[in-house]
């Protein structure tokens, strides 16, 4: 059995495969008896997976607005300083992110 069905995607317990064929299996729960096909796991692990990717993509828009923040307070003390330019140039990036990001 590969790593793909050894859990259950409802209760985390083993699976018994009852039919398998090569493109898809069909199998049960040992622990809560729910019966599912291949196609349902994959579809579960793919929204799974989308809302993780959701998850860190809202924790590094966070991150780069916390940049982009601190690069404007630096820059804004250090205005006659060279290296003002320096913390311009992060604020910037960070907020050409922002914008590839959907911000």
């Amino acid at each position: 059995m590969s790593d793909e069905w050894e859990k259950c995607p409802y209760c985390g317990s083993e699976v018994w495969i009852i039919y398998h064929a090569e493109d898809n299996s069909i199998m049960r729960c040992k622990n809560c008896g729910k019966i599912f096909d291949g196609n349902q796991v994959r579809e579960m692990k793919n929204k799974k997976s989308i809302a993780e990717l959701e998850a860190e993509c809202a924790q590094l828009r966070k991150v780069l607005m916390e940049i982009a923040k601190f690069a404007n307070g630096e820059y804004e003390k250090r205005i006659p300083a060279p290296s003002c330019v320096e913390f311009l140039t992060i604020k910037l990036y960070a907020e050409k992110a922002l914008k590839g990001a959907g911000e």
